[in-house]
């Protein structure tokens, strides 16, 4: 059985919190719109690091070229894809080439490599 994780990003302190995601009673909804929740995709990469939405990972395509890409989720497809250039062709299948470099939050720039 796979373990359902969410991480959040506080954008109004530009940090990771777990504030949000501890159970009690929120009396203002606005609370919550401060945060970007990722979700663990369920796969590590190859130094073992759990792998959520919004990571960055340096990937091996079949063709031995690396790529640099963003973790999102594609709802009309129902899966996990690498964003890299624009392009979505890359669905996460084959964790095991992965490796998170950071993410869009923290680590913007990493995309323009």
């Amino acid at each position: 059985m796979q373990t359902i994780k969410f991480r959040a990003w506080d954008g109004e302190f530009k940090k990771w919190s777990d504030l949000p995601l501890k159970k009690y009673p929120i009396a203002d909804i606005k609370f919550l719109t401060d945060y970007t929740f990722c979700q663990f995709t369920g796969k590590y990469d190859i130094n073992g690091k759990e792998i959520y939405e919004g990571d960055i990972v340096r990937f091996r395509r079949s063709d031995d070229k690396f790529f640099i890409g963003e973790i999102s989720y594609i709802e009309e497809h129902g899966a996990y894809f690498v964003i890299h250039s624009g392009i979505s062709d890359n669905q996460l299948y084959a964790f095991d080439k992965y490796e998170v470099l950071g993410n869009i939050f923290e680590n913007p720039e990493l995309l323009d490599e």
